[in-house]
């Protein structure tokens, strides 16, 4: 094994939970990024107030359980979720890394 993973428990934090986007998000974010960013985090971003976290709800929660990831400054809706997918991004890495590691026997 590599070590611990940095991103373990944010990943067990994340998966499985939905980000509300709204609209005026999906437009400052743009049609082509957005639906490039649908295909990319498949079920982890809803358009459903009711069915998602909103993402300054969330990026809160995040600066509270990992302040060495998330910054309590960043104010900008879109800052924070770029920020939210970018760790999200390398959590997956990471665990990719880990479990190839353990497939290969170490």
């Amino acid at each position: 094994m590599f070590g611990i993973c940095i991103y373990e428990d944010f990943y067990s934090y994340i998966y499985g939970k939905r980000i509300y986007i709204d609209k005026t998000t999906i437009k400052d974010i743009g049609r082509r990024e957005w639906y490039s960013l649908l295909h990319e985090f498949v079920g982890a971003l809803v358009v459903d107030r009711t069915n998602g976290i909103a993402i300054d709800t969330m990026y809160m929660e995040l600066v509270e359980l990992f302040p060495w990831i998330f910054n309590e400054d960043t104010a900008a809706v879109q800052d924070q979720l770029e920020k939210i997918l970018e760790t999200y991004r390398q959590a997956r890495r990471e665990k990719r890394i880990a479990k190839s590691g353990n497939d290969a026997g170490g």
